[in-house]
């Protein structure tokens, strides 16, 4: 389970609780969307593909660095990946 909490202006504007099953579909999702190979998104963002297979089975969750490269890689912000 993820606390997330999003700020905007200094005020936090939510806060809710992400379960590791909720992300890991959504990185499935984006995954499979993504028409790249696992190799090809592990090379992307240096991990190695078994980090995305533990992802996508919400067995570990992406470090906040991860998420920053997942972003990035893929053109969304990191609150998208999340929800």
């Amino acid at each position: 389970m993820l606390l997330v909490t999003f700020n905007g202006g200094g005020i936090m504007k939510n806060k809710y609780f992400v379960s590791n099953e909720d992300i890991a579909k959504n990185l499935m999702k984006l995954f499979s969307e993504s028409n790249m190979t696992y190799e090809e998104i592990a090379s992307e963002i240096d991990v190695s593909t078994r980090v995305l297979y533990y992802w996508v089975n919400g067995t570990r969750l992406p470090n906040i660095n991860n998420f920053y490269a997942l972003s990035k890689l893929f053109n969304i912000s990191i609150e998208n990946i999340l929800r």
